[in-house]
C-alpha cells in the first residue's frame, strides 16, 4: 500500500490537541475527515507525537496508507486535502515514503519554539500565540542557564505525568537528550528554542517556566542542576501555558 507523509501546520487554539479523543475536537480528526471525504472511506493517520490543547505546529508530521490502485501523487493529496480543511489547518507538503517508514518511530529529533511577550500590553494579534510575561527578566541569567539543558538529563521534575506510565518505571524513563537550546530576542518577543531527541509530557513548558524563574531570581542555578540530576529540587517551577508553544519541525534520517 502506498504510504504518504504529511507535513502539517495548524493554529492550536480551537483544538483539544492533535490526537483524536472522545471529548474534544482534534486536529487529527479534521485531517482524517478531509482524507475520508476524498477517498470515500476512513483512513487512520499516525502522528509523530501529540501536541496538547492550544499548542500550535509549523511542522507536525503524520503518515497514512492508501490501498491501491491510486493515481494520486503526494502533490495531488496535498492540494485535495487542503480544500477540505478549515483555514487554521494546512498541509504544507505531502510525499510518498517507504512502507517501513513511521512518522513517530522513524523520527530522530524534534524542534520546538516557545514565545514570551515581555511588553506591558499583549497585542491582540499575539493572544493565544505568546505567554504574556510583563515582569522584568534577567536575560543574561537565562542565557547562561539555557546550556544546562544540553545533553542527557533526568527530567522527572520538569514534566507532568499522563497517568498511564509503566509500573514500575524503568530507571531511564525520565531521561531525555537535548541537542541544542538557545534564546532569541525579537523586539518585545522572546523566543526560546529547544531541539531534542525526545520530550516528555509538557517538558518544554516546564523548561520554559524554569527559565522564567531563573530570570526573576526565584530559582537558582544550583536548584536547576539538582532537578536535572533527578534530585530533590526544593522548588518546582510552574508549567508555562500552552499559548506560546509551537512544534517547529520533526527530523528524520536522510
Amino acid at each position: 500500500m502506498p504510504r504518504f507523509l504529511l507535513t502539517i501546520a495548524y493554529d492550536g487554539r480551537p483544538y483539544g490537541g492533535w490526537q483524536v479523543q472522545p471529548n474534544a475536537h482534534s486536529v487529527q480528526a479534521d485531517v482524517e475527515a478531509a482524507i475520508e471525504s476524498i477517498y470515500g472511506k476512513h483512513v487512520r493517520i499516525h502522528g509523530s507525537g501529540r501536541t496538547d490543547t492550544g499548542v500550535h505546529a509549523d511542522g507536525q508530521c503524520a503518515h497514512f496508507d492508501i490501498a491501491p490502485p491510486t493515481r494520486m501523487s503526494g502533490d495531488n493529496w496535498q492540494r485535495a486535502i487542503n480544500t477540505k480543511l478549515p483555514p487554521g489547518v494546512r498541509i504544507l507538503a505531502c510525499r510518498e515514503v517507504a512502507d517501513d517508514f513511521h512518522s513517530r518511530f522513524s523520527a530522530i529529533s524534534k524542534q520546538y519554539r516557545y514565545t514570551l511577550w515581555l511588553g506591558k500590553v499583549l497585542p491582540p494579534r499575539e493572544a493565544g500565540w505568546a505567554w504574556h510575561f510583563p515582569q522584568a527578566l534577567d536575560l543574561d541569567a537565562i542565557e547562561c542557564a539555557m546550556p544546562s539543558f544540553i545533553g542527557a538529563h533526568d527530567f522527572r521534575y520538569l514534566c507532568s505525568r499522563r497517568g498511564h506510565e509503566p509500573d514500575p518505571l524503568p530507571d531511564d524513563y525520565f531521561v531525555r537528550k537535548i541537542l541544542d537550546c538557545h534564546l532569541e530576542a525579537d523586539g518585545q518577543a522572546l523566543h526560546l528554542h529547544f531541539h531534542g531527541s525526545g520530550f516528555l509530557y509538557r517538558m518544554v513548558r516546564f523548561m520554559v517556566a524554569a527559565m522564567t524563574e531563573i530570570g526573576i531570581a526565584r530559582l537558582s542555578q544550583e536548584q536547576l542542576q539538582n532537578m536535572l540530576r533527578g534530585e530533590d529540587p526544593w522548588k518546582h517551577p510552574r508549567c508555562a501555558p500552552p499559548d506560546g508553544l509551537r512544534l517547529m519541525q520533526v527530523n528524520y534520517p536522510d
